[in-house]
C-alpha cells in the first residue's frame, strides 16, 4: 500500500493506493453503478464503520483464525436448533434459532437469514398448535386461542418478509403464502358460532393420530369452504355481509400474490431452480388448506397450478445442468474401469 499526502482546500487528506482482487473490483463497480456512490465515499464509510468497532471486533474481523471458535459455537447452536426442530418442539426450536440470529459479524449473515426462515416456520406450527388447543380445550376460550394463533402467523409473515427483503427465495415466498392462507382460515374460524360446524372442527382436531387428524381437518374444511359465507356471525348477520369477508378476501389476495411471485425471476433468487415441488406441495400442505377448500379461492389456486405445470423431464434436465461436465460425460463402460 502506498500513501501519498494530498490537500483539498484547507482539509488535509491521504490518498490510499491499493491492489484488490478482480472480483472485489467488479463488486465495487457494480455497487457504484447501482448507488451512484464514489469509490472514495465507499472506502471512507467502510473505514468509519471499522473504527467504530471495539478493538477485539476489529481483530476478529481481520484475523480469520480467531473466527474458528465463533464458527464452532454457531454450529453447536445450529445443531441444538435443528434437533428441537426435528422433534417438532416448536417453542424450543424458536428459542434456539432466535439465539442463532444474534451471532454478530457480517460473515454470519447466512446463518442469521437461515435462523429467520426457521423461526418463521416454527411460528406457523405454533399457530397450528394454538388453534388445536382452542378447539379441543375450553369452548369459551376458542376465540382467545385463535387470536393468539393469528399473532403467531403475523410474526411468521414478518420474519419471512425480512428474509426476502435481503435474499428473495421461492421457498420463503411459499411459506409467506401459507401464512396468509392460515390467517384467512383462522379469521373465519374465529367468527363462526354455528354449533354443528364447530363440533365438526373439534372432532377433526381431537384425533390423536397426526395423519388422521389432518385428513379429518381437510374433510371438514371442504364443507366449510362452500358454506362459511352463509353462516351467521355473533351479531346475527351472515358472514359475507360482515368485515370478515373483506379481511378474508384481502388475505387471499396476499396469499395468491406470493404464490405467483415464485415464477417471477425478478422477485426470487435462482434457487431452487426446479421449484415444481412447491406447486405439487400446494395440493397437500395443511397450511394452504383454505385456498384448496374455499369456493372462491380454489379456482385461483387451480389456475396457478395449471399455469405452472412442469414436465418432469424438463425439471430433471434443470438439475443436470448444474453438474460438472466430467460427471455428465462419463459412460458406463468408462466407469467400469474405475
Amino acid at each position: 500500500m502506498q500513501k501519498q499526502k494530498a490537500e483539498t482546500g484547507t482539509a488535509k487528506r491521504w490518498q490510499l493506493c491499493i491492489r484488490v482482487p478482480q472480483e472485489n473490483k467488479q463488486r465495487l463497480a457494480d455497487f457504484k453503478h447501482a448507488t451512484g456512490f464514489s469509490t472514495t465515499r465507499v472506502v471512507e464509510e467502510l473505514l468509519t464503520y471499522f473504527w467504530s468497532l471495539r478493538t477485539d471486533e476489529q481483530r476478529r474481523d481481520l484475523v480469520k483464525g480467531v473466527r474458528l471458535a465463533e464458527l464452532d459455537e454457531a454450529l453447536e447452536q445450529l445443531g441444538w436448533a435443528d434437533h428441537a426442530f426435528g422433534l417438532r418442539r416448536w417453542i424450543w426450536a424458536l428459542e434456539e434459532y432466535r439465539s442463532l440470529e444474534q451471532i454478530p459479524g457480517r460473515k454470519a449473515a447466512g446463518l442469521r437469514r437461515l435462523a429467520q426462515y426457521k423461526q418463521a416456520f416454527c411460528f406457523l406450527d405454533i399457530a397450528a398448535e394454538l388453534r388445536r388447543a382452542g378447539f379441543t380445550g375450553q369452548a369459551d376460550r376458542r376465540v382467545e386461542y385463535l387470536s393468539a394463533a393469528i399473532k403467531a402467523i403475523k410474526c411468521s409473515i414478518a420474519l419471512g418478509l425480512r428474509y426476502i427483503s435481503d435474499t428473495p427465495h421461492r421457498v420463503v415466498r411459499f411459506n409467506i403464502a401459507c401464512g396468509w392462507s392460515l390467517a384467512a382460515q383462522y379469521e373465519i374460524e374465529s367468527a363462526i358460532v354455528n354449533e354443528s360446524t364447530l363440533k365438526v372442527l373439534k372432532d377433526a382436531l381431537s384425533h390423536p393420530d397426526h395423519q388422521r387428524r389432518n385428513e379429518a381437518d381437510e374433510m371438514a374444511w371442504k364443507a366449510i369452504g362452500v358454506k362459511w359465507r352463509t353462516l351467521r356471525a355473533k351479531d346475527g348477520r351472515v358472514l359475507h355481509e360482515t368485515t370478515v369477508a373483506d379481511v378474508v378476501a384481502d388475505r387471499t389476495r396476499q396469499a395468491m400474490a406470493n404464490l405467483r411471485s415464485m415464477t417471477e425471476p425478478e422477485k426470487v433468487s435462482l434457487l431452487p431452480k426446479a421449484f415444481h415441488f412447491l406447486r405439487d406441495l400446494a395440493d397437500e400442505d395443511p397450511d394452504l388448506r383454505f385456498l384448496r377448500c374455499d369456493s372462491k379461492a380454489k379456482p385461483e389456486l387451480t389456475k396457478w397450478r395449471t399455469e405452472n405445470l412442469t414436465d418432469p423431464l424438463v425439471a430433471f434436465d434443470t438439475l443436470l445442468s448444474g453438474l460438472p461436465k466430467e460427471v455428465l460425460s462419463r459412460s458406463f463402460e468408462d466407469m467400469e474401469k474405475g
